[in-house]
């Protein structure tokens, strides 16, 4: 009896405890306004770049952002269960959870440091992009 009422209690706190190792600033709340699959959603400001997720590809497939820059996948993929889709990092980097389809499913990374960032879809794998990250370009 004692062991179910342990087991019960730590599992109670496995969703707070995922909070706190989340990539999302704000792991419970909605995405942004701008993380739509929409094409009229507003753009986004300065520093944030969306990928949508559509006919099992990234999109764009190449992204080239600065340093600093907060990156949000979205998945517009009809709502099917086999549309469910990853970001993951190729070298470790990132890795999302399933993304559930209909735009229901957000994922958020910021990129601190500069580099060439291959990642994959892990369900379907033949989903390949890379994000590359430069330093902001200094004016004379």
């Amino acid at each position: 009896m004692r062991a179910k009422s342990w087991i019960a209690a730590a599992l109670a706190v496995l969703p707070a405890l995922a909070a706190c190792f989340s990539e999302r600033d704000d792991a419970t709340g909605p995405a942004p306004d701008y993380v739509s699959c929409s094409s009229g959603a507003p753009a986004p400001p300065a520093g944030v770049r969306v990928v949508r997720i559509r006919n099992f590809a990234f999109e764009p497939a190449q992204l080239v952002v600065e340093v600093g820059t907060r990156v949000y996948w979205i998945n517009c993929e009809a709502d099917n269960p086999v549309n469910a889709h990853t970001t993951t990092s190729d070298t470790g980097v990132w890795d999302s959870p399933l993304l559930a389809p209909d735009s229901r499913g957000v994922f958020d990374f910021q990129f601190n440091n500069a580099g060439t960032f291959p990642y994959h879809c892990t369900p379907h794998p033949q989903m390949e992009a890379t994000v590359t990250v430069a330093f902001a370009a200094v004016s004379s």
